[in-house]
């Protein structure tokens, strides 16, 4: 039985290969991510942002109610966020994105961005769930891959709005924190659009296209056409 940094060293080695073509198979990475996919009441998934579709997902039918045969894929993710918090929750996970790839944070769960807010669930109600998440960058520091975990939080009367935080060492929380202020200082506001939608929207605007504006902001083609 692998250490538990051997097993995240084997698990950065396998979003890398998954990077570069090869298929993993949902035992492999429920091994992999051991106790984590076990626990009741968790939904789970792991993005592949370069093919632009989940790995491996687990729960949406336990603990969300939907179909068994439904097809989950990172849209369908996206879009289970109430309406109201995706402008946040996007917004928040792109600073976090942003942070990991400036500190070159490569090292899976090193450090966990968490994140709550309201899920909509198969019956149409909406219940309030905390994701955490940690994110594996290539060699070329591009943003890979990500684990995220959600737990229902919903008993939690007291938690209402979209908050977020970086779990990890302190310095790198202190630094996550004044990074996060610098970004909101800087925050370029065009109507209700994100900084990122901003830069998005301008290189369209000079007749980029997808693949181009992906490239030009390091993101993937399926993140630029969200």
């Amino acid at each position: 039985m692998s250490n538990s940094t051997d097993r995240l060293s084997d698990f950065e080695n396998s979003v890398k290969l998954a990077f570069a073509g090869e298929e993993l198979s949902n035992e492999d990475i429920e091994c992999i991510l051991g106790k984590s996919v076990k626990m009741p009441d968790t939904v789970v998934y792991v993005p592949n942002f370069r093919v632009g579709k989940l790995m491996y997902h687990k729960g949406f039918d336990t603990v969300l109610g939907y179909p068994t045969d439904k097809e989950i894929d990172i849209q369908f993710v996206f879009d289970l966020v109430h309406p109201d918090d995706q402008p946040f929750v996007h917004y928040l996970s792109e600073l976090a994105l942003e942070f990991h790839i400036d500190k070159d944070m490569d090292e899976p769960f090193s450090s966990m961005f968490e994140v709550n807010c309201r899920i909509r669930k198969f019956n149409g109600d909406y219940m309030m769930m905390l994701r955490r998440s940690t994110g594996f960058l290539n060699q070329g520091g591009i943003p890979v891959a990500t684990a995220s975990f959600m737990y229902n939080i919903d008993f939690m009367s007291d938690v209402k709005q979209v908050h977020s935080r970086i779990i990890g060492p302190e310095k790198t929380v202190e630094e996550f924190q004044k990074r996060m202020d610098e970004l909101n200082a800087n925050q370029t506001k065009i109507g209700p659009l994100s900084r990122r939608e901003g830069q998005v929207l301008r290189l369209m605007a000079q007749g980029f296209g997808s693949t181009e504006i992906a490239e030009k902001l390091s993101r993937s083609v399926h993140t630029v056409n969200n």
